[in-house]
């Protein structure tokens, strides 16, 4: 998939297949806007910490081989400073309000 050129790029929803480190700074790296914000889908596994230790059972398969501390994944992304992370939270870059939760309810 091509992605256009911007200023700023919202990206909602999966942009890792289980939330593994290397995933995060291989879409990231990728891309070349000013401003990224970013969040997380259903396979984001690493960054819902609190369901984590159940959810990468079902992931097994994708690549989940031994359990993650979602708590130091989720840091790495945010701390590298590369993007901005939205849960339940907002911002506003260059004059756009930008509010992004990654919770659904079916």
């Amino acid at each position: 998939m091509e992605v256009p050129h911007g200023d700023i790029l919202v990206h909602a929803e999966d942009f890792t297949n289980v939330g593994l480190v290397r995933q995060f700074k291989e879409f990231l790296a990728k891309l070349p806007h000013k401003h990224k914000v970013v969040i997380a889908g259903n396979h984001d596994l690493t960054f819902d910490h609190d369901n984590y230790d159940t959810l990468y059972k079902t992931f097994v398969s994708h690549g989940h081989r031994d359990p993650l501390n979602a708590k130091k994944c989720r840091n790495i992304l945010l701390d590298a400073d590369v993007c901005t992370y939205l849960e339940d939270s907002e911002v506003t870059i260059e004059g756009y309000r930008i509010y992004g939760s990654p919770w659904n309810y079916v």
